[in-house]
């Protein structure tokens, strides 16, 4: 029923629901089986136990944390991964060598279940977190730049998306612990009475692991979602690399998976019964359709790279002081700029090169050129938003803007070098905030 509903209002969520489904099913009886002699080998060989946890456990937890996002970036299975490892061995060890202290330490009967539980209960939080931390990092960059055009360092300027995509991911979790025993009750709880325990001894384990699941879902969000910001920024420039987070292909459909299937069976038993008269023509339609298709991306992506305008491999800049205070024997210099150099890495063009000028305080330079040439991205890189393409220097007074990135105080730099924005940008929050 809920598969046709999605497949009814394109929700693309029906593969899940039926794989999903099928997979409980397996797995819990590969379970039962399996770890009947893991068991058995676990009281005597502990690294039996910690080979199940940390690499299978955690690796399928990681794998299915890992796969849900809008956005993903080369590693993130492998950080998602660490993460995990770090902490279920700093929980594990807190656990079962400070608290229930079980004899031996590794006993498969209390590490497989509650190891099992913590990842278990964390997959959807952080799931949630990646998602929400990938999304608003890639989609909200303009108003991160426009932070950082204020001076805000990488942290600041990421500040409310980050904290949105923990919020949503510890959600699960908050609500779970504000209805536990009220609405209804655990499952550890639940089976802690079924087997004869007393009622308050089972709410004593189920405040332990609820607790410890709490505390390992926050320990992994926290813990992702400041990687996945750190790999959004530059170290050394500060300057955003939100390139590398790529849109996560989207899979057909089951319906779509099934009806291709279908008719690949069906052309298949037309050849081998001889009846398949028509395969050579829909071969050629289909040759001659994917050809023009091609066609089609080609002359698209060379029209993105070249646009309604071709700027010229020369520097077509120009920069014009239209109003000047002092008299040039008083003014000082401010802005020194020597050999700088922008092309763009998909279509290979170059927008200036070695490109040098002055400014003096109290002048007001007007930059002009045609379109295309590269004013916007120029005003980027003395603003130090936009990485340059050469080994140009850009100085302010006595200091340049590698200076700056060297120590890392490149936000120092943006906080006297202001970049206004050609796009109208609203800011959440107060004037506290900033």
């Amino acid at each position: 029923l809920i598969a046709g509903i999605s497949y009814r209002y394109q929700l693309h969520v029906e593969t899940s629901i039926v794989v999903g489904v099928a997979r409980a099913f397996v797995q819990l009886s590969v379970l039962g089986a399996v770890l009947h002699p893991i068991f058995a080998w676990g009281l005597r060989f502990w690294w039996v136990v910690a080979a199940y946890v940390l690499c299978f456990m955690a690796v399928v937890a990681a794998t299915e944390a890992s796969a849900r996002s809008k956005y993903y970036f080369v590693g993130l299975f492998e950080i998602v991964l660490g993460v995990t490892w770090l902490t279920t061995g700093v929980m594990g060890i807190f656990t079962f060598g400070v608290l229930l202290r079980p004899d031996p330490l590794w006993s498969p009967q209390y590490v497989i279940p509650l190891s099992g539980m913590l990842l278990g209960n964390c997959v959807n939080a952080v799931s949630l977190a990646i998602n929400g931390a990938l999304t608003n990092i890639k989609e909200g960059q303009l108003e991160m730049e426009v932070l950082q055009s204020f001076g805000a360092t990488p942290v600041e300027a990421s500040a409310r998306l980050v904290r949105e995509a923990v919020r949503v991911g510890a959600m699960p979790v908050l609500n779970g612990m504000a209805v536990i025993g009220l609405v209804a009750i655990p499952g550890m709880m639940t089976g802690q009475i079924l087997a004869g325990n007393p009622p308050m001894k089972a709410a004593q384990y189920q405040m332990l692991v609820t607790v410890l699941i709490a505390n390992m879902t926050f320990a992994l969000i926290l813990g992702i979602t400041g990687l996945i910001r750190y790999l959004a920024f530059d170290p050394v420039t500060q300057i955003l690399q939100t390139d590398r987070f790529m849109e996560r292909p989207q899979r057909p459909s089951l319906w779509m998976r099934l009806k291709a299937g279908g008719s690949t069976s069906t052309r298949g038993i037309r050849w081998l019964l001889g009846v398949d008269q028509t395969s050579n023509k829909l071969d050629i339609k289909r040759i001659t359709r994917s050809s023009s298709s091609e066609f089609l991306a080609l002359n698209q992506s060379s029209a993105t790279c070249n646009s309604y305008y071709v700027a010229p491999t020369h520097n077509g800049i120009q920069l014009t002081t239209v109003h000047q205070v002092l008299k040039d024997d008083d003014q000082q210099l401010i802005l020194e700029v020597t050999d700088l150099a922008k092309r763009l890495e998909n279509c290979d063009r170059v927008l200036f090169d070695q490109l040098s000028f002055t400014i003096h305080a109290s002048s007001i330079v007007l930059v002009s050129g045609p379109s295309g040439s590269g004013k916007s991205q120029l005003l980027r890189i003395l603003a130090g938003l936009t990485p340059q393409s050469g080994n140009g220097t850009i100085r302010l007074r006595e200091r340049t803007l590698q200076d700056y990135c060297r120590v890392g105080k490149a936000h120092n730099w943006r906080r006297k070098v202001r970049y206004v924005g050609q796009q109208k940008m609203e800011l959440l929050g107060t004037p506290r905030d900033f």
